[in-house]
């Protein structure tokens, strides 16, 4: 089995560098192991360190466009890995973040899935929301729903996919027209389907380590919504 771990890189070459480190120690004993850096920004100084960084560490990377979404990264990312790579098992890591050191033990006893997901616990989801959007704030009302669809169908919240076998990659797609919570509806995604088998592992630091900036995507998309109710409807539009 061959094993390629894509990695998704837009800001801050510190961690970046850490991610890579993360990737090389938990699979330096596979056989067949690809790593390949996605360098997904508009930031030019960033690009040209990542460029620098990868060559002196002699990891394979790919430049691709950005239009400053998550979004378009990912599915950049999967449509290139799809195209030119015939891998057994694919992971996927932000580059902010990095591998825990259980990651290979923990996931491999789940190799058997299509698609293998973190699992936020609801309680994290629940304070995440109650503790940094204000009761007062415009979105807040669409943040307790999706909480409570979340509940209903039984869908964790924050939930992000980490590793793909070959022949599910192509069902990877996520929402482009969402600059926040595409993790989220693509959970959505995956629960109505039947021809996958996915498996979700709880979320811990031995697993995936996130490495948030501060006022991250999540706080920041939120607080700063033009119009919530234009955005949710395209969010459940996956319920329908």
């Amino acid at each position: 089995m061959t094993v390629h771990v894509g990695i998704l890189a837009s800001s801050d070459i510190r961690k970046l560098e850490t991610c890579i480190k993360s990737c090389v120690s938990e699979f330096y004993s596979c056989v067949g192991l690809q790593i390949t850096v996605f360098i997904n920004t508009r930031n030019v100084p960033f690009k040209d360190s990542a460029e620098s960084l990868c060559q002196h560490m002699n990891i394979d990377y790919v430049v691709t466009e950005s239009n400053g979404t998550p979004a378009v990264g990912k599915n950049t990312m999967v449509k290139w890995l799809s195209e030119n790579t015939n891998d057994s098992y694919y992971i996927f890591v932000d580059g902010d973040d990095r591998l825990g050191e259980g990651f290979l033990n923990i996931v491999s006893q789940y190799f058997d899935s299509d698609i293998i997901t973190t699992e936020i616990p609801e309680n994290i989801s629940t304070y995440a929301i109650a503790s940094r959007i204000q009761p007062n704030s415009k979105v807040y009302k669409h943040y307790e729903n999706l909480l409570l669809k979340q509940k209903e169908y039984e869908v964790e919240s924050l939930a992000r996919v980490i590793a793909v076998k070959r022949s599910a990659l192509d069902f990877i797609n996520y929402n482009e027209n969402l600059h926040t919570l595409e993790d989220a509806q693509f959970a959505f995604k995956l629960k109505q389907q039947t021809d996958l088998t996915v498996s979700s592992i709880i979320q811990s630091n031995e697993l995936y380590v996130y490495s948030p900036t501060r006022n991250g995507n999540f706080v920041r998309s939120a607080m700063n919504m033009e119009d919530p109710d234009m955005f949710f409807n395209q969010f459940w539009e996956v319920l329908q």
